[in-house]
């Protein structure tokens, strides 16, 4: 259809035309509109949608016993297309795992495993017939055969053989067990064994009938059907522990737990949910007949498997760092702040420790320092106090050498004198040569004082005895023979109580080192024994093998000093008296010298 627009200048009937073109344009939308939505709710009518059951008592009850609530949910939701599918525990999981389904029917247990498992969410719970409340509904029953002779309590199963569906059949095991505990037996420890039979749950009423086992758990009221239907006698069968529970028709063993609930996966369309809750709520109740009411408390299904640790809460039971975690963490937080405060202090006490010590090692050294320091000095003032002793030795020495050279220098001069005056007598001439000779012994005072003991380990001899026990009237004969300047007098001669020892024995025993005093050596000695021998201090201990006498050099022109003093009267007494220069000079001299 061609619509024309009304030009300028046209009359009413092209305007007419126009405004009959406009209507007919929104009937075709309209009808367009209609069409498409009629389409669109056939496809919605077309989709079709699972029901998963879990058929317990098999797939031909389970068809039986649901087959009313999906006739009804087709006839008051015809844009949808409603299924049964029957499954075990096993494959009513698998079904809800690969999507398959999109509304579960199942038993209690199984919902709240589920539930924490795959996420389904509970739209209603079955309102059974017979039963006063859906929130106390299902129990289990444990029955023995009527003949046995045990008494009918649960406390007489103890070391019996029990026959059960599965380990997480809820009312076929997980209630009862729940029971026993709380009468004291121990599934896994009290009883004999556990039999598990699988489903059908008709299975262990078949066991407990033929003896195989000596007592059968069941859910509530299946004993009770299979009396009506004429499967097993009454009188065949004694319920433990019986229960009277106020609005059940039925024995039972156990406490009453909610009824069976029906729920949607997530997968689910949230509008279907909402029809599917609507059309079971107002589902009419009549004799024999299904019907739903809202959804119970399943609180007390979950304390079933939170006190048994199975289903989601088998995981109390193992320990892991995750559980502890979650559950201790205020404690770990504390437990770790704690241990962290304590690392803190181990490292600060560690570093003080560590500073202390270095202070105190480096207080130690200092003070090992200072001390050396101190030992030096003090090595330096022993060295400087020996100095000083020795210096004042040699001062008292050298007076004590001095004055009585002094005095033969000057009866020496007194002798050149009267010589040169011609007065020179032998009176006066005897005279100054005894005090010559009373002289020379103060001036080797000490050399005669070392001769008339034994010498030290240092090389020196010890006296000769045998030159000590000489007799007088040797040195008697040989003092008028040197007055006569007679030569070949001995090499030895004692004066005064002392031995003196000749040129060549004086030189062999400077040699040995014994030319010190012993006043000298005795004080010199001592003091090194106090203060050890410093790195400058003289060669002074005359008494160590390893040091030469004491001033050994220092002292040596001394005696050549008194040798040539000493030597000047003979050597006058010579040209005065005849006698001619020859070898006998030299032994005279020296025997002047000792005189």
């Amino acid at each position: 259809m061609t619509l024309i627009k009304p030009q300028a200048g046209v009359g009413p009937n092209s305007r007419l035309v126009y405004f009959a073109s406009a209507s007919w344009r929104r009937l075709f939308l309209a009808a367009v509109f209609i069409l498409w939505t009629s389409l669109a709710g056939a496809g919605v009518a077309a989709a079709t949608v699972p029901i998963g059951v879990f058929a317990w008592q098999g797939e031909r009850a389970a068809e039986t016993d649901w087959s009313p609530v999906l006739d009804y949910l087709n006839a008051a939701l015809p844009q949808h297309s409603f299924r049964l599918d029957h499954y075990d525990a096993e494959g009513l999981r698998r079904a809800i795992a690969e999507h398959r389904v999109g509304l579960v029917i199942t038993n209690p247990g199984y919902y709240v495993t589920m539930e924490a498992e795959f996420g389904l969410s509970r739209i209603a719970t079955l309102a059974s017939a017979g039963v006063s409340s859906p929130a106390r509904a299902i129990g289990s029953v444990v029955f023995t055969r009527a003949d046995r002779s045990e008494p009918a309590e649960l406390r007489a199963l103890r070391g019996k053989t029990v026959a059960a569906v599965a380990p997480d059949a809820f009312g076929g095991y997980l209630i009862a067990a729940l029971e026993l505990k709380h009468q004291g037996l121990d599934t896994g420890s009290d009883l004999a064994a556990v039999r598990f039979v699988g489903l059908p749950m008709t299975r262990v009423v078949d066991a407990v009938r033929r003896g195989d086992v000596d007592a059968g758990i069941v859910r509530t009221c299946l004993l009770e059907q299979l009396v009506e239907r004429g499967a097993l006698r009454s009188e065949d069968y004694r319920v433990l522990s019986p229960r009277q529970e106020p609005g059940l028709a039925c024995a039972t063993s156990t406490p009453l737990y909610p009824d069976w609930p029906i729920a949607v996966t997530r997968q689910t369309d949230p509008a279907l949910a909402k029809a599917v809750v609507r059309a079971l709520l107002e589902m009419p109740e009549g004799e024999g007949r299904l019907s739903w009411t809202v959804p119970a408390d399943y609180r007390p299904v979950h304390d079933v498997y939170q006190e048994l640790r199975v289903g989601p809460y088998a995981g109390l039971d193992a320990v892991t760092p995750e559980a502890l975690v979650r559950r201790f963490w205020p404690w770990l937080l504390g437990v770790f702040a704690l241990l962290a405060a304590w690392v803190i202090h181990t490292v600060r006490v560690e570093y003080q420790v560590h500073r202390r010590t270095r202070e105190l090692r480096e207080a130690l050294q200092a003070r090992k320092e200072a001390e050396t320091r101190v030992r030096q000095n003090q090595e330096q003032m022993d060295h400087l106090s020996r100095l000083s002793v020795l210096g004042e030795l040699s001062g008292n020495l050298a007076h004590e050498i001095n004055q009585p050279l002094t005095s033969m220098g000057t009866y020496a001069r007194s002798l050149l004198r009267r010589q040169s005056r011609g007065t020179l007598t032998a009176e006066a001439l005897t005279e100054a040569c005894t005090e010559i000779a009373n002289e020379s012994p103060r001036a080797g005072d000490h050399d005669r004082g070392s001769k008339s003991r034994p010498v030290s380990r240092a090389g020196g001899r010890a006296a000769d005895p045998a030159s000590a026990a000489e007799p007088r009237e040797e040195r008697d004969r040989c003092e008028p023979r040197f007055a006569s300047g007679a030569a070949g007098c001995p090499h030895r001669h004692r004066a005064g109580g002392h031995a003196h020892a000749g040129p060549r024995d004086r030189s062999r025993r400077r040699a040995r080192g014994g030319s010190a005093s012993p006043t000298v050596r005795a004080l010199l000695h001592d003091q090194a024994g106090r203060t050890g021998p410093g790195p400058a201090d003289l060669q002074d201990d005359c008494r160590s093998p390893r040091r030469p006498a004491v001033g050994r050099a220092k002292r040596r022109w001394p005696r050549y000093a008194l040798f040539l003093f000493a030597s000047l009267p003979c050597i006058i007494r010579l040209k005065i008296a005849p006698c001619t220069w020859s070898t006998t000079t030299l032994p005279c001299a020296a025997r002047c010298v000792f005189c």
